[in-house]
């Protein structure tokens, strides 16, 4: 039998803080066979708390703006730079599994050629959709020409939800995997309960995350005009990764009158989660990434459900979110695209102490049926499966 050893391929990773690093650093965090990593810089911001989960070797660009700009249309013209580093570093890492992230197209198609030339089993991880993602035209063809060929030839097609396994079950008549978005084992352990906050006083609605034309915009554009229309004392506090300039939102056509953005640490955003009144997951109903509005599970949710602030999830009644708030009665549901509706359901949940201590305890009971460790114990079984038999 091989020794196994996991050599994943993420364009995000720790230090650089997004979305999709949150996640894979969250099943890594908790791994326990041998591994290594190849990843990048993604232009996105440094945490200094956010440390690699395993010895890591980054292929960076320069973090210019302009380069940033050109790499975000053209960069699958650097395959061929992307696979002879990635090919080098696998010979000397010698992994008898490749674990390819998407999203990053380019460094995923490279992981996969670099796969099929030394003959190793390659497990796609789709974070999110591929293809459906792509309005470009050049990234859109590139897309086209890979997606179909590596998911039919992947030892593992890896999903994050069910509503994806459909999907690719329907679109390619395709048997997948699946890992769950997992939450830290440690934010379970030190869950405190619901903080409950009464009824007198500011009111503080929260959102952790970025602005995204297809994902969130339209749904966050509503959030602001409810708000508005809510007595004076509700307020919506944002914290994205980076700042967001009010004027840039105004002419998006967001009502900014009772926004307040901050940038925060890790550490001081989880406090200020735990202070909020209510915590609110928007996903886009219109001019937006529809297939994967329906299957995605967002990341923001991790934090969300151990916070002990109650949830408002606020998306399409198709969508796996909202799919999944209604089974496990983690979140209350808003699943209608009408500023006026949102802003009485706001209300009424702000008034209901029971529903909001319910709501707490069935997200924390959600938290653990998806623990970091749970997940980190999947894929480590599937490691050691496909290590013996390659």
């Amino acid at each position: 039998m091989k020794k196994e050893k996991l050599l994943i391929v993420s364009n995000s990773f720790p230090p650089y803080l997004s979305p999709s690093a949150v996640l894979v650093n969250n099943i890594l965090s908790k791994y326990k066979g041998e591994m290594e990593a190849i990843a990048s810089n993604n232009f996105n911001k440094i945490d200094h708390t956010f440390h690699a989960p395993c010895k890591t070797y980054y292929i960076n660009t320069p973090n210019i703006r302009i380069i940033e700009s050109f790499l975000h249309r053209f960069h699958y013209l650097f395959l061929p730079y992307y696979y002879l580093r990635i090919l080098r570093l696998t010979k000397k890492t010698k992994p008898t599994v490749i674990f390819g992230n998407y999203p990053n197209e380019v460094m995923f198609v490279a992981a996969y050629l670099v796969s099929k030339k030394l003959r190793i089993p390659f497990y796609s991880y789709m974070h999110d959709l591929w293809e459906e993602n792509m309005k470009r035209k050049g990234r859109k063809k590139f897309a086209l020409k890979w997606e179909e060929e590596i998911l039919r030839n992947s030892k593992r097609l890896i999903c994050c939800t069910k509503f994806q396994q459909d999907f690719y079950k329907e679109k390619y008549g395709l048997d997948s995997d699946i890992l769950m978005h997992p939450v830290l084992d440690e934010n379970i352990d030190q869950f405190k309960g619901f903080n409950k906050k009464g009824n007198s006083g500011e009111k503080k609605i929260a959102f952790v995350g970025s602005l995204s034309s297809s994902m969130n915009e339209d749904a966050l554009i509503t959030i602001s005009k409810a708000i508005n229309l809510l007595p004076p004392n509700f307020s919506f506090y944002w914290y994205p990764i980076n700042d967001i300039k009010k004027a840039q939102l105004e002419k998006k056509g967001f009502d900014t009158s009772r926004i307040f953005i901050k940038v925060l640490t890790t550490d001081e955003m989880l406090r200020e989660i735990a202070d909020a009144d209510i915590l609110i997951a928007p996903l886009s109903f219109k001019n937006c990434s529809a297939y994967e509005v329906k299957t995605v599970f967002s990341n923001k949710l991790l934090i969300y459900l151990t916070s002990g602030t109650p949830i408002i999830v606020f998306s399409p009644k198709d969508s796996f979110h909202t799919e999944l708030a209604k089974q496990g009665g983690w979140a209350y549901v808003a699943d209608e695209d009408s500023a006026e509706k949102l802003a009485v359901e706001i209300e009424v949940l702000s008034l209901n102490i029971t529903l909001q201590e319910q709501l707490v305890k069935n997200a924390i009971s959600e938290a653990k049926k998806r623990t970091a460790s749970s997940q980190a114990l999947i894929l480590h079984q599937w490691v050691m499966l496909d290590s013996a038999n390659s």
